[in-house]
């Protein structure tokens, strides 16, 4: 699983969690959140009570993986993130922990910052360059 969360460039994102165009994004600005969705559209009330009221991305986060967690376990590997920042990369050393079955799950930071595990290049390793993007070191299609 590959998961590019660096800057979106010279657009701007249209959907949840993007920013782009020099503009910082807002989570409390989200239409989603501020119009309760994760209580009023919950598809029952059980999971309501289990996961609370979904009105952010590390709420969400939180309730995606716990049912990847109880669902599909053993279904990933290699996890890689691409272009994170530091606050990122502190976050999901907290929200890993959900993660039951982590030791079977190797999750790599990618990018060209020092205090990234290794470059972008280490995703050839696992993919073929014909299915990777250019933007990604591979000979596949443009983003």
């Amino acid at each position: 699983y590959v998961l590019d969360i660096g800057a979106v460039g010279n657009v701007q994102g249209t959907v949840s969690g993007t920013g782009g165009l020099d503009t910082e994004y807002d989570e409390g600005k989200n239409p989603y959140y501020k119009a309760e969705a994760g209580i009023k559209d919950a598809p029952s009330k059980a999971m309501f009570e289990e996961f609370g009221n979904l009105d952010s991305g590390f709420a969400v986060l939180k309730a995606a993986i716990q049912i990847l967690n109880r669902h599909y376990p053993g279904t990933m590997d290699k996890v890689y993130y691409l272009n994170s920042d530091m606050l990122f990369w502190g976050a999901f050393k907290i929200f890993s922990r959900w993660i039951a079955d982590r030791g079977s799950i190797t999750f790599n930071f990618l990018g060209p910052a020092s205090w990234r595990e290794e470059p972008v290049s280490k995703l050839l390793e696992t993919y073929s360059s014909d299915k990777l993007f250019r933007e990604w070191g591979g000979s596949g299609p443009e983003l």
